[in-house]
């Protein structure tokens, strides 16, 4: 019995011995040989601090047992090289001045080993905005202000006025604005566009025409929304008109006449009836600019102008109304081309905007 268990130890000691490779006696793989791969070590790019690229940035790359000449490559082509020297990791300079705007994908390469690809994006232009309202634009209720932005990687497009923000948006080419937050009458806003690295551009500033308390006025051109001066201008009526219904309660009107041909000088006359020479004028002015804008309160009326007023009249802090279109039943426009031996058989087209504030 004991020779016989002798035997079966010495039999099962010969069974153990065999080869000395493991992989004949295990299934754990060798962590060590997938490590080196074909160049010996591996190679990793570092998280950069940054979502979007701008300037010079700098690069940390990770190696194990990996050494030798490094490069950063972008898209393929490299655009950074060093030397290991056997450090753990290397820093490069990316100069991405040199690099179109975009999406880029950064790889490192060392000993035959490439790394991960590390997607970047790169942003070295500011944003350009254009604010694309035309002068003088009448905002009333919502009104989606549009521009023009040219920026790869907007963050908010901003309304301002007197240097506060009352309006933003992420949205592309229109920013929405009540006009419920701006006072009534003539106000500057401008935009101000901001980038997802902080860059910001400010637009031109446009006046605009606020009307909460009020309503644009529908105009009746008579004849027609030109000025024009006839062969037979001087045995004619030639002057253009507009006439808008009187309104019980106007305190305030704003009137605005524009026209684009510099060559010509208007005079542009508001008042109440249906004309300067049947009815009352309140004011005019003369331009040769292309614009002439009335901004009038019934308060700041001078005296003369108030004169065929009732005393009733003269107190109230509106503008007086009836039924007579030839003295407080309608008010009128009425534009005289200035010079106009020098405009004969010519015509401008122009347009007149009225607004009520009451």
């Amino acid at each position: 019995m004991k020779w016989l268990s002798l035997m079966s130890l010495a039999l099962l000691l010969w069974a153990c011995e065999g080869d000395d490779d493991p992989s004949e006696v295990s299934n754990i793989p060798d962590a060590t040989a997938e490590l080196e791969g074909e160049g010996g070590g591996e190679i990793w790019i570092e998280p950069l601090a940054a979502a979007i690229l701008e300037g010079e940035q700098s690069v940390e790359i990770g190696l194990r047992g990996a050494g030798g000449a490094v490069e950063l490559r972008l898209d393929g082509v490299t655009v950074a090289q060093g030397e290991a020297n056997g450090e753990a990791a290397l820093t490069l300079s990316l100069d991405t001045t040199q690099i179109s705007d975009g999406p880029h994908r950064l790889t490192a390469h060392a000993a035959g080993i490439e790394s991960p690809a590390l997607d970047v994006d790169i942003d070295n232009t500011p944003p350009a905005l254009v604010f694309e309202m035309k002068r003088l634009p009448i905002l009333s209720g919502l009104t989606y202000l549009p521009f023009q932005l040219d920026e790869a990687y907007p963050a908010e497009v901003q309304v301002i006025y007197e240097g506060e923000v009352i309006a933003t948006t992420d949205g592309v080419d229109n920013v929405p604005l009540s006009a419920a937050l701006l006072p009534d009458g003539r106000r500057f806003i401008h935009l101000k566009a901001i980038d997802q690295l902080g860059r910001e551009v400010e637009s031109d500033p446009v006046e605009c025409v606020v009307v909460n308390n009020g309503k644009r006025a529908v105009v009746e051109y008579i004849p027609s929304p030109v000025a024009t001066v006839p062969e037979d201008y001087q045995s004619v009526d030639y002057h253009t008109r507009v006439m808008v219904p009187s309104e019980p309660g106007v305190k305030r009107i704003l009137t605005w006449l524009t026209w684009d041909n510099p060559d010509w000088t208007l005079e542009f006359a508001m008042g109440q009836g249906t004309c300067p020479h049947r009815g009352i004028t309140y004011t005019s002015e003369v331009s040769s600019e292309g614009e002439v804008i009335i901004d009038l309160a019934k308060v700041d009326l001078s005296a003369s102008a108030q004169m065929s007023f009732s005393q009733a009249q003269r107190e109230a802090d509106t503008f007086p109304v009836n039924n007579d279109p030839a003295t407080f039943g309608a008010f009128f426009g009425h534009i005289d081309p200035k010079e106009p031996a020098d405009h004969v058989g010519q015509s401008i087209p122009i347009e007149i905007n009225m607004v009520l504030f009451y």
